[in-house]
């Protein structure tokens, strides 16, 4: 529920004019990331993991918006264990990717604040396309 809320009070923001490009981050005072709208005809996926460390579970949550700020789905998992954020994290963004492949969306924008997630999959694609 609060991943639900932090993205509804983020796609609110995300409708200001004022709102603030999405290099800068922080907004000063509230301590929330903000979204930004990506360019024209651009789908953007949110991507975010969860560990419940007091309580064993693990998961994931997922946010597909339209470059107007539209929703378009939104889906969470979650699974019994233990992992560490980079995995679940990853776990996530392959999901996504899974996701953009099956509805065969092409000009798609996946975000996620999983640092070393995003350095793997940057790593990965630089690879491919340079073989």
């Amino acid at each position: 529920m609060a991943l639900a809320n932090t993205t509804l009070h983020q796609w609110r923001k995300a409708q200001y004019k004022d709102n603030i490009p999405s290099c800068d981050l922080q907004q000063s005072g509230d301590g929330m990331e903000l979204w930004a709208k990506p360019v024209d005809s651009v789908i953007k996926v949110n991507v975010d993991a969860a560990i419940f460390e007091g309580e064993g579970p693990y998961g994931f949550g997922m946010v597909d918006r339209y470059c107007t700020g539209q929703l378009l789905q939104a889906c969470c998992q979650s699974f019994p264990g233990h992992l560490d954020v980079p995995a679940v994290e990853a776990m996530g963004v392959k999901e996504a990717l899974s996701w953009i492949q099956d509805k065969q969306w092409h000009h798609v924008e996946v975000e996620t604040d999983g640092k070393l997630t995003v350095q793997v999959f940057a790593n990965r694609v630089a690879h491919f396309v340079a073989r």
